[in-house]
């Protein structure tokens, strides 16, 4: 049954979760044969209902299934490139996927953005290092992902790794406040790693205030004897 779209939908599942570049193509290839078909037939069921289906007439939304699939795809291909380091390529599916997410939110009541993906592009700007800009969009996606999923600990995680790196780059510039205020956004999200306090007793010693150095000095002991 050839004209089955919702058999050429799984089986661009399938295909996208083999997880070859060319298993991803063949994937992109089933759903465009899809959302063509869906396309006709949705026309051919209006133009029986006598609506007008010519070109500038009826327009066809694509399903959403359909859609959906095809962001996964492309973020799954995304973290593909990010894991070659390939950050430039991979960013530019993120985009695309949560683009077409976005859209879909505007269009459906109830549907939300996969939080995956901002985590996801977070991770890429995290890697691609550099300037203080590739950090700032990472923490921005991080801060969205954590809005749709509060409290998530992994998202936590990577944003405070974010404000220590942040930090890092602070204390080496010799602007030891902003430093700190850093490192403690960092122990605010995760309060368990004891570079994050022996880095802020670093910013704050630098600054004079031994008692309160001291003190994180003491607590990132006492997390790693």
């Amino acid at each position: 049954n050839p004209g089955d779209v919702k058999v050429l939908v799984l089986r661009a599942s399938a295909k996208r979760q083999q997880g070859t570049d060319e298993s991803f193509e063949m994937a992109l290839e089933d759903l465009a044969d899809a959302a063509a078909l869906y396309s006709l037939n949705q026309k051919q069921v209006h133009q029986a209902e006598g609506a007008d289906v010519s070109d500038s007439g009826l327009e066809v939304l694509e399903h959403p299934e359909i859609t959906r699939q095809r962001t996964l795809t492309w973020n799954d291909m995304a973290v593909r490139y990010f894991k070659r380091h390939e950050y430039d390529q991979a960013i530019t599916l993120f985009n695309k996927a949560i683009g077409k997410e976005r859209e879909l939110a505007k269009m459906y009541e109830g549907s939300v953005i996969d939080a995956r993906f901002f985590v996801n592009r977070g991770d890429c700007y995290r890697a691609m290092g550099g300037g203080g800009s590739h950090l700032e969009q990472a923490l921005e996606d991080y801060r969205k992902a954590l809005d749709l999923l509060p409290g998530n600990n992994d998202v936590m995680t990577r944003i405070a790794l974010v404000q220590h790196a942040k930090g890092t780059q602070l204390f080496n510039m010799e602007r030891y406040n902003e430093a700190f205020a850093e490192f403690s956004m960092a122990i605010s999200h995760n309060p368990h790693v004891a570079t994050f306090y022996a880095h802020r007793g670093n910013a704050l010693y630098y600054q004079g205030k031994y008692a309160q150095a001291h003190a994180d000095y003491k607590r990132a002991l006492a997390l790693d004897p």
